[in-house]
């Protein structure tokens, strides 16, 4: 255990250098399934003990089951402007809400 606290430092030390980043985004710490203390499903946030500290530095980051339902939704205005520019096709926009 003291392995993987030691990899969540310096994670939150990797973190700390893109902050700007990370404060602008909603990132999820979530579970694998290999996950050497977890046997159930769900899949509960990992522990606390390993990740309280990178969720206080980080109010943008959150701790979710795994499976977890995430939804999200973006502007019909982002969508027209990566289309003109190129970043997005428009059979891959179609696809995304008439499937």
């Amino acid at each position: 255990m003291d392995n993987l606290m030691g990899k969540f430092k310096e994670f939150k030390v990797i973190l700390t250098r893109y902050k700007k980043i990370i404060d602008q985004v909603q990132l999820a710490l979530v579970p694998d399934f290999n996950d050497p203390w977890i046997n159930t499903l769900p899949r509960k946030p990992l522990p606390e003990n390993l990740i309280n500290d990178i969720l206080e530095s980080f109010p943008s980051i959150m701790a979710l089951e795994n499976p977890g339902n995430i939804s999200f939704m973006v502007s019909k205005p982002n969508i027209q402007r990566l289309i003109f520019r190129g970043k997005l096709s428009t059979s891959f926009v179609m696809k995304l809400f008439w499937d």
